[in-house]
This record gives structure tokens, C-alpha cells and sequence, in this order.
């Protein structure tokens, strides 16, 4: 299946975003989070992609680089095993907040929004593991969150997924009520989306397969606006992050 990538505009080397607004996002930043952009979809299918490196191309890349292509390899079946239970705790994590009274219109416009998006992802990268002929990962991650599957060839973190929260934070979450739940729900989303943009760094890096590296850099390229947002609702509400 053919997937017309358009390439987002990537922070240099090292220029990671770590949990920093910037004032030209300022006026922006809410209104971008609000409105669900386009999301692809598509399914890991049996064709050549038009932006797959050329015949040759692996043997002048760099070692850091791999060439794109439709062939997933370890590296890419770890970043999709993982970032399904990554999205499926902002999932959970929405619709604890959805479930409660008393929260502001704008944050829960914000907790559908995440609640679409991610779930729609999920959905994806699920197709893509089952095209792969690799289970996918069972059970949305409610609790402690350990990193993928350890049996997983390429999946060598040696501790919890970045970003992905312990159970105890997410039972605090469960137990706020509307107004307290809402600032909760800011505070821990902004490292665990922080977290994803590590994970899809790491993809870009060293992923090969055009659709887990797609996206990667959509995440790269959509959660540092979304931190912003939040961080911006934080500080309306006189709370620091």
C-alpha cells in the first residue's frame, strides 16, 4: 500500500523538547491541541511505498540511519509494541477525566481530543502488528507499565517506558475529584507525552519501516505542541507544572 508521507520539521540534534514553552506557541498552542488534525491511517500492506529507499541505498547510509523501506525490523516491531500501551494509558487516563463533573470545558475538550487521536493510533499500529505476524500487546496499561515485552528481540530498555505512569498515579487520577482530576490529568500527561517523544526519537534514529517511522515523527512533531498546551493551561490556572 502506497502512503504519502509529508515529513514534519524535526528539532535539531539534542534539541529534544523537556517540558519547555516557548512564547511564540503562546497564543497558538491551545487552539492547534484543540482541533484533531489529520491522522493518517493505513495498514502494512503488501506494495512497495513510494518514499522506500532505492535498491543499494543501505550499503552508503550511515550505521545511525537505516534505510526506509517497507520491511519492519525488530527495532520498528518494539517501538509499535510499546507505544500501544503508551497511548492506551493517555486513553484510560482521558476517559478517567471524561467521567468526572466539574471539569473546565477547555480540559475536557483537551481529554477528547487525546482520547480520539491515540485511540485511533492504537487501532493502527495494531493492524500494523498483525500484518507483521507480531502479537500485539494485551490489556490497556492501567498500572505499573513495564517496558515491552522482554521476550521482544530488539526491545532492550531496561526499565519502564518513559513516560508511562505507575499505578499509584493513575489510582490518584481514579480518585480526584473534577477540579483536582483536571490538574492531575496535566501534570501527569505532560511527562508521559514527553516520554513518547523520547521513544519516537529513538525510532526515527533507528527504526527502518516507513509506516512505525511515520509515526514517529508525527509525535515528535504534534506532543510538543500538545505539552505547550498544557503547560499553558496549567499556567492560566496559576499552578507550575
Amino acid at each position: 500500500m502506497s502512503l504519502d508521507l509529508e515529513e514534519p520539521a524535526l528539532a535539531e540534534p539534542g534539541e529534544r523538547p523537556r517540558r519547555r514553552a516557548r512564547a511564540w506557541l503562546s497564543a497558538v498552542c491551545v487552539a492547534a491541541a484543540l482541533v484533531v488534525p489529520g491522522v493518517w491511517v493505513a495498514t502494512a500492506g503488501d506494495g512497495h511505498d513510494e518514499h522506500a529507499s532505492a535498491p543499494g541505498a543501505a550499503a552508503g547510509a550511515p550505521a545511525e540511519a537505516p534505510p526506509v523501506g517497507d520491511v519492519p525490523t525488530a527495532v520498528d516491531v518494539c517501538f509499535v509494541r510499546m507505544m500501544i500501551p503508551h497511548h492506551e494509558q493517555a486513553v484510560a487516563m482521558s476517559d478517567l477525566l471524561l467521567a468526572k463533573p466539574g471539569v473546565e470545558e477547555r480540559g475536557r475538550r483537551f481529554a477528547e481530543f487525546v482520547r480520539a487521536a491515540q485511540s485511533r493510533e492504537v487501532e493502527t499500529m495494531r493492524r500494523w502488528l498483525d500484518a507483521w505476524g507480531s502479537a500485539a500487546p494485551a490489556g490497556a496499561a492501567h498500572g505499573a507499565g513495564h517496558a515491552a515485552d522482554a521476550a521482544t528481540p530488539g526491545c532492550d530498555h531496561s526499565g519502564p517506558m518513559p513516560g508511562l505512569l505507575p499505578a499509584d498515579s493513575i489510582e490518584a487520577l481514579r480518585v480526584a475529584d473534577g477540579p483536582a482530576a483536571q490538574l492531575l490529568y496535566l501534570r501527569l500527561m505532560i511527562p508521559h507525552h514527553e516520554g513518547a517523544v523520547e521513544m519516537a526519537y529513538d525510532e526515527i534514529a533507528a527504526g527502518s519501516n516507513v509506516y512505525a517511522i511515520s509515526v514517529a515523527k508525527h509525535v515528535v512533531q504534534d506532543q510538543p505542541v500538545e505539552v505547550a498546551a498544557m503547560e499553558s493551561m496549567l499556567a492560566e490556572l496559576a499552578v507550575t507544572p
